[in-house]
């Protein structure tokens, strides 16, 4: 599962470095759901970390050992649409827990091409997650970190309009 190299030469990002950043929306990280997760990918003799979700230790992150995956436990009201640019540069794949009514923060990753493993709330009661589910989506997050370039999507990433001045009589001004 590594997927490249580290060099001292090329610029570390979410294509070049070797790991997998799972983020986990919605999981317990005591749970039995993501305790089979995690048994799941040491099956696979895959190493995890794993750590409660946070835009800054997303970035400042300094292993004490070697890792293949790493699991990020995190909740949609910890997810803004100003962070989803320096978001996206860094999570390779969501793993989420499906909900009645699903959540409009799922379409954040769909747009950013960020490949989705969605969880039924039956496997979180008991049932174990089918080990081949985990192994194509593991895939298919390895394929799309390697071959895809980072992905702008211009209503998270775009710079607001200016704001124009208008004048009435050189007595009112106004902003639009």
């Amino acid at each position: 599962m590594e997927r490249s190299y580290l060099s001292a030469t090329l610029i570390e990002t979410k294509n070049a470095d070797k790991n997998i950043e799972l983020l986990l929306n919605g999981l317990d990280r005591k749970g039995d759901c993501a305790k089979q997760l995690i048994q799941s990918f040491e099956e696979m003799g895959l190493r995890v970390v794993q750590e409660k979700y946070g835009l800054d230790t997303l970035y400042q992150f300094h292993p004490k050992a070697d890792y293949d995956i790493r699991l990020l436990f995190g909740y949609n009201h910890m997810l803004a649409a100003e962070d989803m640019g320096k978001l996206s540069r860094r999570i390779d794949g969501l793993i989420y827990l499906e909900s009645p009514l699903e959540n409009p923060k799922i379409n954040w990753f769909q747009d950013y091409q960020i490949p989705l493993f969605k969880l039924s709330r039956d496997s979180n009661y008991g049932q174990a997650v089918e080990l081949s589910d985990i192994q194509d989506f593991l895939l298919t997050v390895a394929q799309r970190s390697e071959a895809i370039s980072e992905t702008y999507v211009a209503k998270f990433e775009a710079a607001p309009p200016e704001k124009r001045r208008h004048h009435f009589l050189g007595i009112l001004s106004w902003e639009t």
